[in-house]
């Protein structure tokens, strides 16, 4: 009897802008999205973000999506998601949540990131 193996990919790919911001871009199995303007020290934020699950709610800027938009990496206890919110009619434009798997591959991205590009 054979065992199947579930695989689930996760690119994380960064890059400096020529304004001196950096570019993320994220893609998963059912999530793709890409902002700029990740604040110095984001990657080891969003990945204390990941691995500490305790607490009620904690929301993290990453950057601006568009040039109203801000992009979020957000706590809800134990859901994890990403929100991206409109400065100019407040309120959410997307709530995307992260499956177990993807915040994993997330967290794993995260640490080779942060070795990379630093914090």
């Amino acid at each position: 009897m054979s065992e199947s193996t579930e695989y689930h990919f996760l690119d994380l790919l960064i890059d400096d802008c020529e304004d001196g911001l950096r570019q993320v871009a994220l893609a998963s199995d059912n999530l793709t999205i890409q902002w700029r303007a990740l604040p110095a020290g984001g990657l080891r934020e969003m990945l204390n973000l990941l691995r500490d699950r305790n607490g009620d709610y904690l929301q993290l800027n990453v950057g601006r999506l568009f040039s109203d938009a801000a992009v979020f990496l957000v706590r809800r206890e134990t859901i994890i998601s990403f929100k991206v919110t409109s400065e100019q009619r407040p309120g959410d434009l997307v709530l995307m949540h992260l499956t177990e798997a993807t915040i994993s591959r997330l967290e794993d991205a995260l640490v080779d990131a942060i070795e990379d590009w630093g914090p």
